[in-house]
């Protein structure tokens, strides 16, 4: 989605069901939202934190020692958290899906603060879901966050996306997610 450093525009997440004007903002939040910030990230994540903006020093990110001390051990709990998740075929290893990790926690927690700070304003103008009237709508929020990764996938089809992914299956992706 960062061609170059730009944002590009996929027209997969700006439509249903990512996207649509009729949906309640607890769903457009939860997956759009939630994929901007994803996307927005990975310029701050393990693989760019430290780099430059030009290629050389001029434009160094003005990092501290402490920023960067606190995001490596907030890293390292990353690697060992997914590290720790046991798929049914075999275990991704936590430090080479950590850029995505990263990515998909705090893209997940921008989305969700945006989401509330509309809520606080504009609360009772959010519509509910047909079939969900018992939930909040910020529970709708979170219901709704990983829709966009619903799939099933054969066994080969798993142990494919295992070996040559640099993301970990899906159900590990959004399950840590949320509970983080």
């Amino acid at each position: 989605m960062i061609a170059g450093g730009n944002f590009t525009k996929l027209r997969s997440f700006i439509n249903e069901p990512s996207f649509s004007r009729n949906f309640p903002n607890s769903l457009n939040y939860s997956s759009l939202g939630a994929i901007i910030a994803h996307v927005m990230l990975h310029a701050f994540d393990s693989n760019h934190y430290n780099r430059t903006l030009e290629g050389d020093n001029r434009n160094k990110f003005n990092l501290t020692q402490m920023s960067v001390k606190n995001f490596e051990e907030k890293s390292k709990c990353f690697i060992k958290h997914y590290g720790m998740q046991k798929e049914r075929i075999t275990n991704k290893n936590g430090l080479e899906t950590l850029s995505e990790n990263i990515a998909d926690n705090d893209g997940l927690k921008i989305a969700h603060r945006a989401y509330k700070k509309w809520l606080k304003s504009n609360g009772s103008k959010d519509i509910g879901v047909l079939g969900f009237e018992k939930f909040t709508k910020e529970q709708l929020f979170f219901i709704s966050s990983d829709r966009s990764y619903c799939e099933f996938r054969s066994k080969k089809n798993l142990e494919k996306e295992i070996n040559q992914s640099t993301y970990i299956p899906v159900e590990i992706r959004t399950n840590i997610a949320l509970s983080n």
